[in-house]
């Protein structure tokens, strides 16, 4: 379009997609136009599809996800001299399924798109090639972009004991997280979950713990509640797992912890000879005759026998 000294009106058609897998609502976008040498923008009409709210365009109606939204308008450019301009759009805030707490350059919040206004003629905007990123680099910068934790109360435990972990997730990449998960993984045959953390299965060797938004340098930590149970025999080595998920980028690292289930004191002591005077009052009362010599201890009905042989043979003599 050829622009004259004052007084030209540009019609601008701004379209909006939403790279989200949710729909947004109330979305603001402001518009600045630049120039350095003499072009000016000064009255906005004929808005459609949008308002006009402080300075800035509102769109109160939801764009669903991967969806297309469009506005129009009419604006004055003032050219006193031959120049080139920039009209700048950016979406600065929008509403979701959760509230962004801080505007930055991720998908969707923080974008721009650029008209490039000359007189004259439509200016071409200059192009910066991107650097090639290796696939060693992208990988390092994946296993960077969170740590995982998971710790435990005790490293040995009894059988019918209670174990208390404590899982987390760090956000140390360079962007924000969405729909974070942790998941509790734990073999059934050996623990139980117990108290609120029961409330957490998903299935019968699962807990799931969900956080919408994890904000960069932001860390989400649960706490888990398990019983050993009591038919699992000493010497067994228990192993906890801990994955994560999100819908933001894919997550395979994973955390463990080992606990040993121990004997039970009594389970440890060696057999040892018991003499025949605690024999009582191990396995029931018995009845002996003491001589009252140092003899072994001899049943009254054989004593008795002896002493009669030995009185028949006197009588017989």
């Amino acid at each position: 379009m050829h622009l004259q000294n004052a007084g030209n009106s540009v019609k601008y058609k701004v379209i909006i997609l939403n790279k989200g897998t949710v729909y947004s609502e109330k979305t603001t976008i402001e518009n600045i136009f630049k120039s350095t040498n003499g072009l000016s923008q000064s009255s906005i009409s004929n808005i459609e599809g949008a308002e006009l709210k402080l300075g800035k365009f509102f769109i109160e109606d939801k764009i669903s996800a991967n969806g297309v939204k469009t506005f129009t308008f009419d604006a004055q450019i003032i050219a006193g001299q031959s120049g080139t301009g920039t009209s700048n759009f950016s979406i600065v805030s929008y509403e979701a399924d959760y509230r962004c707490p801080k505007l930055k350059s991720s998908i969707g919040v923080g974008k721009n798109d650029v008209i490039y206004l000359q007189a004259g003629e439509i200016a071409k905007p200059t192009l910066t090639p991107k650097p090639i990123i290796s696939t060693s680099e992208i990988s390092r910068s994946t296993s960077e972009q969170y740590r995982l934790t998971k710790s435990s109360n005790k490293s040995e435990v009894y059988a019918g004991d209670e174990i208390e972990f404590t899982i987390s997730i760090k956000n140390t990449g360079e962007q924000d997280l969405k729909n974070v998960m942790l998941f509790d993984i734990f073999p059934k045959e050996y623990l139980e979950p117990v108290g609120n953390s029961a409330k957490k299965l998903v299935d019968p060797e699962t807990l799931k713990f969900k956080r919408k938004f994890l904000p960069q340098g932001d860390v989400f930590t649960a706490t888990v509640k398990m019983k050993v149970k009591s038919h699992v025999l000493a010497g067994t080595t228990i192993t906890n797992i801990l994955k994560a998920g999100s819908q933001t980028i894919e997550m395979k690292k994973q955390a463990s912890v080992q606990i040993k289930v121990l004997a039970h004191e009594q389970a440890n002591i060696s057999p040892k000879y018991i003499p025949k005077k605690h024999i009582a009052s191990l396995i029931g009362p018995v009845r002996l005759v003491q001589t009252g010599l140092e003899m072994p201890i001899i049943p009254i009905g054989l004593f008795l026998f002896f002493a009669g042989v030995i009185i028949y043979r006197r009588k017989i003599s």
